[in-house]
């Protein structure tokens, strides 16, 4: 694409955070299909952080395509619409000592 954009707004209030993502992508000239058509696409995404000791943990739920904007990337496939992404974020750290 020849314009590529992305607005973000976060709000995190104690482990509870919002995030919602703009993207934009202008026309795209391929080889075949002669242009695809260019697209915005509105994700958001709630987060928790879980307090653990040794193992901190976030859980996620994230709605991509928001709006369920009919769009293509790529000449002759289609892209999903809505849907949805439910996780859990673990972060290791693992200490040794004998390095």
């Amino acid at each position: 694409p020849r314009h590529l954009a992305v607005a973000s707004l976060h709000w995190q209030w104690r482990n509870l955070g919002i995030q919602y993502r703009q993207l934009f992508t202008s026309d795209v000239n391929t080889l075949n299909a002669g242009t695809l058509r260019g697209y915005s696409l509105g994700n958001i995404i709630v987060d928790y952080k879980l307090s653990a000791r040794h193992t901190p943990a976030t859980g996620f739920v994230r709605i991509n395509n928001l709006w369920n904007v009919s769009y293509r990337s790529v000449e002759y496939r289609p892209m999903p619409g809505r849907h949805y992404a439910l996780g859990i974020h673990l972060e290791m750290n693992l200490k040794n000592k004998n390095i």
